[in-house]
């Protein structure tokens, strides 16, 4: 495994989200995720999360917004 899909994994498996369900449907990982950050916008974990998934999907400009918010909080 790639260092990137470890971090995934790692971050997945705090906010207890399957690694294997996110690689699956990273579009319903994504929706997850934001749903998390809305009912706690402090979530550092989600956003986080949500970010390994947008960069794993070439999506950089919102995974670094993502990953900004995540290191803010």
């Amino acid at each position: 495994m790639d260092t990137l899909g470890e971090g995934l994994d790692a971050f997945e498996s705090e906010i207890c989200a399957p690694p294997e369900v996110v690689k699956a449907d990273p579009e319903a990982a994504i929706a997850d995720f934001t749903k998390a950050v809305e009912l706690d916008p402090n979530l550092s974990t989600a956003y986080a999360a949500r970010a390994f998934v947008r960069m794993s999907r070439g999506e950089l400009d919102p995974a670094i917004e993502d990953f900004s918010k995540a290191l803010s909080l």
